[in-house]
Formats: C-alpha cells, structure tokens, sequence
C-alpha cells in the first residue's frame, strides 16, 4: 500500500531507517501557503514552521525528508490538519525529488531548494548516491544527517 493516494512506491519509498531504525519522526507544521509532498526536503524555521530547504557552505542543519505531505492529493488528513509528518537521521529513499545532473553510486550530495543535488560549491554532505535510474527518474540516496 503507498503511503499516499498519490504515491508510487516506484517512484518514492523510505528503503531503510523508518518507521523502525536509525531515522525520527516528527510531526511538521508548514510554512503558511506552503505545500510540501512526500519527498520534499526541509528545514525548520525560528518561528517552529517548516519550508523547503537550499544548504550553503558551512550550513550545518538539520533536514527532514517528508514522508506525509500537506498537499490534499498527498494526504487528506495532513491537508486538512495543516500538518506532515517528516523523518532525520539515518534513513535511505527512493525519490524524483532531485536536481538534474551526473548521479553515479558513491557521490556525495546535499540539499538545494528542497531536493536533492550534486555538490558544486562546498555544501554540506547529507548523503551518499546509491543508486540512479535515469530510465524511471528515480535517485536512491543513504541519508547520514
């Protein structure tokens, strides 16, 4: 059963780490006028809100990857409760949410604009490429923070 109406377990799934294993979970509460879906990477703002996360050299945060979105088609319940459900830590997925670019097994990478991306200008590592399918548009990723 996906996790969502709309999901695909092709397309997004948490591999390893969650709901049992190295990865929390916690109960989000967006940014207002901010729609997050199962993929989407973010961070939490001063105010307790959470919106999608770009990581800049030296940053050192702590970023969610959202397993039940806002967005009505994601989750009826979190749409309607204004609310997602998001995991950190050690976890492993499957996800569309990436930048394009040259994603070989081994490759670090980091987080810009809410996804996932190639390091270009000293970024912190989030995680490590473990594998890419450019037929299905899928990048499996091990997340280390």
């Amino acid at each position: 059963m996906p996790l969502s109406p709309q999901s695909s377990r092709d397309k997004f799934d948490i591999l390893r780490g969650w709901p049992k294993g190295g990865a929390v979970e916690k109960e989000l509460i967006p940014k207002a006028g901010v729609e997050l879906v199962e993929g989407d990477l973010v961070e939490m703002l001063t105010d307790g809100t959470v919106d999608k996360v770009t990581l800049a050299s030296g940053d050192d945060k702590v970023v969610f990857c959202i397993v039940e979105g806002n967005k009505e088609w994601d989750s009826y319940s979190g749409h309607y409760l204004g609310k997602c459900v998001g995991i950190a830590g050690d976890y492993e997925v499957i996800s569309t949410k990436f930048a394009a670019g040259a994603y070989t097994p081994g490759v670090n990478v980091t987080v810009i604009a809410g996804q996932w991306d190639l390091i270009t200008a000293g970024e912190p590592v989030m995680g490590m490429v473990t594998a890419y399918d450019s037929v299905a548009g899928t990048l499996t990723v091990l997340a280390t923070k």
